[in-house]
């Protein structure tokens, strides 16, 4: 499985693995966040790209939301991935179709919270680091409204390359991530 970032590295999932949305925001219906920002950690650290070793990681993001309308103003955003098959550097600067799965926590400024088991997808023909974030609000606020939205990640300098393995990226939310 690739191990995709965000999100939560999206949401995680984003979230600050994507910034949470919707069009007619409201208690029931969603809400709409203007920014959303974090970073995510590899555990093990993917081995660098002169390496054919690949590591059975788990990604887990932290960030946050900010700027949202309706019934909550901001959020905490935790997030933590399935046990991958195998990841390297290599195998997250490959595109794949393959999504990584992730299970997000946005905690609101209310005290309100959402569960969302989601998955990150590389974008055919778009920079690898950019992603989408979707899935279904499983528990809490929003209960059964839609997530999608998109993010991109950033590698620290020298990352990845000889004697330099990848153990965290930082995330931002690209344009409006929705939950409905």
């Amino acid at each position: 499985m690739r191990k995709a970032v965000g999100v939560l590295v999206a949401l995680a999932v984003t979230l600050p693995f994507g910034v949470l949305a919707a069009s007619g925001a409201g208690a029931a219906g969603g809400t709409s966040c203007a920014s959303g920002a974090g970073s995510a950690t590899f555990t093990p650290p993917l081995p660098d790209l002169s390496s054919k070793v690949k590591v059975k990681d788990v990604l887990k993001s932290s960030g946050t939301v900010a700027g949202c309308t309706g019934s909550v103003k901001s959020g905490t955003l935790t997030g933590v991935s399935a046990v991958s098959t195998g990841s390297n550097c290599l195998s997250i600067a490959t595109p794949t179709t393959t999504p990584t799965k992730i299970t997000l926590t946005v905690k609101w400024n209310t005290g309100a919270t959402s569960t969302i088991p989601a998955q990150l997808k590389d974008i055919p023909h778009v920079a690898v680091t950019t992603q989408t974030v979707s899935g279904t609000v499983s528990a809490g606020l929003f209960k059964g409204s839609k997530l999608s939205g998109k993010f991109t990640y950033s590698l620290p300098a020298g990352a990845c390359s000889k004697g330099h393995p990848l153990a965290k990226v930082t995330y931002k939310d690209v344009g409006a991530t929705v939950i409905k």
